[in-house]
């Protein structure tokens, strides 16, 4: 479960700030980094919308290696860090249970969304 207060690393400022359920929220609150775990690179963005699940873009899980090779990104292949603006330290890190592509992913087209369960 992504912790709902978490300690932010920033000034966060109402005035870039969104109402969720009747509650204000600095938009920044609901960031997430996307971090492979083999080399502790960042690799995307995702944002927080709900204690479990983070929404991303399919096209994260497609990686390429070595020219035209694709790698499919797997959900324990990943971790994810919330509560800090500095993807390389601070916040809190969860690992991901699992992810859901949009059934019919294309690269160029509105169907690049995932949702990932923490």
């Amino acid at each position: 479960m992504i912790a709902s207060n978490v300690p932010f690393l920033y000034d966060p400022c109402i005035c870039l700030s969104v109402e969720i359920r009747h509650q204000t929220v600095a938009i920044r609150e609901g960031q997430a980094a996307l971090i492979f775990k083999r080399n502790d690179k960042h690799f995307c963005g995702g944002s927080i919308i709900s204690k479990e699940h983070v929404l991303t873009a399919a096209h994260c899980f497609e990686e390429c290696r070595g020219g035209e090779e694709k790698h499919r990104v797997k959900s324990d292949e990943i971790y994810i860090r919330v509560g800090s603006t500095n993807w390389k330290s601070g916040g809190q890190i969860y690992d991901v249970d699992d992810h859901l592509r949009h059934p019919t992913f294309e690269l160029f087209g509105v169907k690049d969304i995932a949702v990932l369960k923490v």
